[in-house]
């Protein structure tokens, strides 16, 4: 999520930085909106500038997908229960044993614990931590549970 963030906020950098070059050369009014743009781009922010943040803005996205820039947060499942209304299945082992590099990615089905109750739709219901955070999560059937 983060790594999306980074290259959206490159690439809006970007295409305002061009649009705003563009519009300083149609010597638009200023009280205009698209004059005020125009205006901002002669703040010393020019076109190559703007691609040079853009393309920075994605490579340090790369290297964060990538895992360069790790967290310091641990991922920890308190407790996790399947099933419906009173009838759950205790799953906190199977989901402790599915966290991999603090990240946990599962789809939610009876192959977690079994079926409490045939029939009826189920959900995940997780209890856990992310750094000093704690938090709780439902997830249907058949949806894919993802932490943090």
């Amino acid at each position: 999520m983060i790594k999306l963030i980074i290259i959206s906020i490159g690439w809006v950098v970007g295409l305002l930085a061009g649009l705003a070059k563009i519009l300083t050369y149609c010597n638009l009014p200023s009280e205009t909106l698209f004059g005020k743009i125009a205006a901002i781009g002669e703040v010393n922010v020019s076109l190559p500038i703007a691609v040079i943040i853009g393309l920075a803005a994605m490579v340090v996205a790369y290297f964060w997908g990538r895992g360069l820039f790790k967290s310091h947060k641990t991922l920890a499942i308190h407790s996790a229960t399947y099933g419906c209304e009173d009838k759950v299945i205790d799953v906190t082992a199977k989901l402790k044993s599915l966290v991999k590099n603090n990240s946990l990615t599962v789809l939610v089905g009876n192959h977690l614990g079994g079926d409490p109750l045939r029939g009826i739709g189920k959900h995940l219901e997780v209890w856990y931590s992310y750094g000093p955070s704690q938090r709780r999560t439902r997830v249907g059937e058949k949806k894919t549970l993802e932490l943090p």
